[in-house]
């Protein structure tokens, strides 16, 4: 990331139940002027320090961009007003899970969090989706389709053994489930592309609440999906190749160069 602060504070839930409207519009409006908006960095602070001199105020130091033609947007920034619009796209469609307490839309250093109630999203002792969360799932899907962004889907489980009838012996199954589920819907039937996606088991071992009551236990059963501001790894890419046409030359047993081979692709989740 770069110096400048970020237009939201970091690693502070999103509100959006009783403003979702007003968010959304500021955003729509302000990525509209943005679109009409041509920056020359050096005369802006030209203007910006004469202006300051005359009401006799300190000059401000140098951003340190330098203007390129009229245009001097710099790449994080545009990435920080996606992930602005984002954000309040994902606060709209969750609107309704927001305003009961089933979930929350967190920005931090590295992306955002959506963090959703298990209980919300499954039915009970299941791993079925719950039929009024579909459409809410869709929409989600469809939206994080759109972008190319990373997505590692996370699931996590209160201090209770799974339930008797799933057939899992572990919680660490059990939340890898949970989180599988959610990403074979996302790949399946909202297109998002697999290599986009990650699904992650943490079972027990990283609360938001105790264990002692049910209420809290509940608070700790959910998945949270970390949308990252790093697009899919170019080395993901590269792997995905159509194949090349076979050689006159080649044999059944014939190994691959290892230049000719796809890379092996290991990637640990960067914990928000």
């Amino acid at each position: 990331m770069s110096s400048y602060d970020s237009p939201l504070k970091k690693n502070v839930p999103v509100g959006v139940s009783g403003n979702a409207g007003a968010l959304v519009i500021v955003v729509v409006l302000f990525s509209w002027l943005l679109s009409f908006a041509q920056f020359d960095m050096t005369k802006f602070e030209q203007v910006n320090g004469s202006f300051r001199d005359a009401l006799g105020l300190e000059r401000l130091p140098s951003s340190g961009y330098a203007s390129v033609g009229d245009k001097a947007l710099t790449t994080d920034f545009k990435k920080e007003i996606l992930l602005i619009q984002i954000i309040g796209k994902i606060g709209h469609i969750l609107e309704k899970q927001i305003a009961a307490g089933e979930a929350e839309v967190v920005n931090v250093e590295r992306g955002l969090i959506v963090r959703i109630s298990a209980d919300a999203l499954f039915l009970p002792s299941s791993l079925n989706f719950r039929d009024d969360i579909l459409p809410t799932l869709q929409q989600l899907g469809t939206l994080l389709a759109g972008v190319d962004n990373e997505v590692f889907v996370s699931g996590y489980t209160d201090a209770v053994p799974p339930p008797a009838g799933l057939s899992l012996t572990s919680n660490w199954g059990y939340s890898a489930a949970m989180a599988a589920h959610v990403v074979q819907y996302l790949s399946e039937q909202c297109g998002v592309a697999p290599v986009r996606l990650q699904a992650l088991g943490l079972g027990q071992f990283s609360p938001r609440k105790s264990n002692a009551t049910e209420e809290d236990r509940a608070a700790n059963r959910r998945v949270e999906l970390f949308v990252s501001r790093v697009k899919q790894p170019e080395m993901i890419e590269s792997a995905v190749e159509s194949p090349k046409k076979s050689q006159p030359d080649a044999t059944p047993d014939a190994k691959p160069d290892d230049e000719n081979s796809a890379p092996s692709v290991s990637s640990a989740p960067p914990p928000p």
